[in-house]
């Protein structure tokens, strides 16, 4: 029997190592998404309540350590440093969280370090990345188990087992020497009853630093910071898009937490942190129809000031109705997010097999307009899907265009591991099943060819169309909504203080509104930066000719 052992989760940036580098060397702008680590609170929380064995508990957050990464020499200098400083006991069991194949040579980098600095620490898994990778991550011998799927009652049960000494026998639960070399491993039992669990065990993070956003961590469309936070009320999701890989945890099933438990939690989380932004973080968050109208209501009827919801992972379209839109704007929703993918027919029923019913996008929207003028609505899609072609990604751009969305979102299909996209473009020979592909997993950019396009011909494409339908085709510029137009663009410049292409269209927007004054303030603004920031001057000479009311020659660029 070993002394009640001491658990230390592991939350590790999302952000690539070859990005993080760059960062340092101030070669580019590092953009860590600042999110509650739910799986870990919800893990954390578990082990509380139901596990008498266990001794402290506490969190190595380099998610939130992100901020000073530019302070340190190299990242491995950050690692080691963000450790020794926050950690007071001496970890028994290393608990790695790995959701993203981006953070994959991030996660082999802390392992040695921490490994160095606690070398019997006992070092486990989870998450999305490693369930779908858990024999090649089993691979390294500092790793001794992975855990596959949803880790509450596995993970429990690994550490009761490990308290006593006993030999690891758990489903979904796999160490180097028990996984079999070839076959199907299976994934662990979930819970069934999504009420039983507690909630998130928030004391384990810094909420004051994740619940209030500044600056690049504010929210689409919020003047002001807010206090935001995050709630899951739903697990599982019955699509099978080729390109998603969230069923590897949660499975296709979905299972749904009641609306009064869902309640108690907002209700807790704004009595205790004054949260009044909610983000669920659902894959199918509107389903089933009757629930989600009582839970909007129910919402609705706590009367919380500047209460609202926000989806930032895509709002289902075939699910949203009439009364579903009303629901929702009745408690308070004002962002919008359809998860749309691809404006082509063909796309959707035979390469993705999302099926959206397409017809359905511009009701939608419309139906919003006509309930709220000042919603917005962004639409998200995906260009570069396998066996897509160039005419089916202008298709998409097009039908972007049509929406009438306040925004649009284009993203490139990345074949994360464990999808049938990913299984798809191994067998074409287009990808290889290996790290140097799992870290580049980002949607902003391709690091492969295919026959249909070029890596670089995409990520073009991509770019072009962001500018194409939300810069130069604003809908809200065409239709004279230059005020909300205006908004929407502050948050842009706010987030990339460089983009000369907002700033441009902000001085357009004032010029729409008669405001000379501002528009000539920005004018002047737009000038020192083609002068004085490089990526500023790169825009100009790319974009200078879709500006007219700024635009001069190559020599006058050049000499600036």
């Amino acid at each position: 029997m070993r002394t009640e052992p001491n658990v230390l989760f592991v939350n590790l940036p999302t952000v690539p190592f070859d990005e993080m580098v760059k960062g340092l060397r101030e070669e580019q702008y590092v953009s860590q998404v600042l999110a509650l680590p739910m799986g870990i609170l919800y893990l954390s929380a578990y082990l509380r309540q139901h596990n008498p064995v266990r001794g402290e508990i506490g969190i190595l957050d380099y998610i939130l350590a992100m901020e000073g990464l530019s302070a340190y020499r190299s990242v491995e200098e950050f690692i080691r440093d963000i450790a020794v400083k926050s950690v007071h006991f001496r970890p028994d069991i290393l608990a790695f969280s790995l959701i993203f194949s981006t953070s994959h040579t991030v996660f082999a980098i802390t392992l040695g370090i921490l490994k160095s600095l606690w070398p019997d620490a006992c070092v486990v898994v989870g998450g999305t990345h490693a369930t779908a990778a858990a024999l090649p991550i089993l691979q390294n011998d500092q790793v001794d188990y992975v855990i596959r799927g949803e880790g509450e009652i596995a993970f429990s049960d690994f550490v009761t087992g490990y308290a006593r000494g006993e030999r690891i026998a758990i489903k979904g639960v796999y160490s180097r020497h028990d996984a079999p070399a070839a076959g199907v491993l299976e994934t662990t039992d979930a819970p069934a009853d999504l009420d039983l669990l507690p909630y998130p065990d928030w004391q384990l993070v810094d909420m004051p630093a994740y619940s209030v956003k500044k600056g690049s961590q504010r929210e689409f469309g919020d003047r002001e910071p807010r206090k935001v936070g995050t709630i899951v009320t739903t697990r599982g999701c019955p699509n099978k898009c080729t390109f998603c890989a969230a069923h590897l945890v949660h499975g296709r099933k979905v299972r749904y937490r009641s609306v009064a438990n869902v309640v108690d939690e907002v209700r807790e989380l704004h009595r205790t942190f004054g949260i009044t932004l909610f983000i669920p973080e659902d894959d199918m968050f509107t389903v089933p129809k009757k629930r989600f109208i009582a839970l909007m209501k129910a919402l609705r009827d706590l009367n919380i000031p500047g209460f609202e919801m926000q989806n930032q992972d895509g709002l289902s379209v075939n699910t949203l109705d009439n009364d579903v839109i009303d629901a929702m704007l009745g408690a308070g929703v004002r962002l919008f997010n359809l998860a749309v993918e691809s404006g082509s027919e063909d796309v959707q029923t035979r390469l993705i097999k999302k099926n959206v019913r397409l017809h359905r996008v511009r009701e939608i929207i419309d139906y919003i307009r006509s309930r709220n003028s000042e919603a917005i609505v962004r639409c998200y899609f995906i260009l570069g899907f396998f066996g897509e072609t160039k005419q089916q990604m202008r298709t998409t751009i097009d039908f972007a265009k049509g929406t009438g969305a306040d925004w649009c979102l284009f993203s490139i299909a990345t074949p994360l591991i464990g999808t049938e996209m990913h299984r798809q473009m191994l067998a074409a020979g287009l990808i290889e099943d290996n790290i140097d592909y799992w870290v580049r997993a980002s949607f902003g950019q391709r690091c492969f060819d295919t026959p249909e396009i070029s890596a670089a011909e995409l990520t073009e494409l991509s770019y072009g169309a962001n500018l194409e339908v939300n810069f130069f085709g604003n809908v809200n510029m065409a239709n004279g909504n230059y005020s909300k137009a205006l908004g929407i663009f502050s948050d842009i410049v706010r987030l990339y203080p460089f983009h000369i292409v907002a700033w441009y269209c902000i001085m357009e927007c004032h010029a729409g509104l008669r405001d000379r004054q501002k528009a000539a303030e920005v004018r002047r603004k737009l000038d020192e930066l083609v002068r004085r920031d490089a990526r500023s001057a790169e825009m100009f000479r790319k974009y200078g000719r879709l500006m007219p009311s700024i635009a001069r020659s190559e020599r006058e660029v050049s000499a600036a």
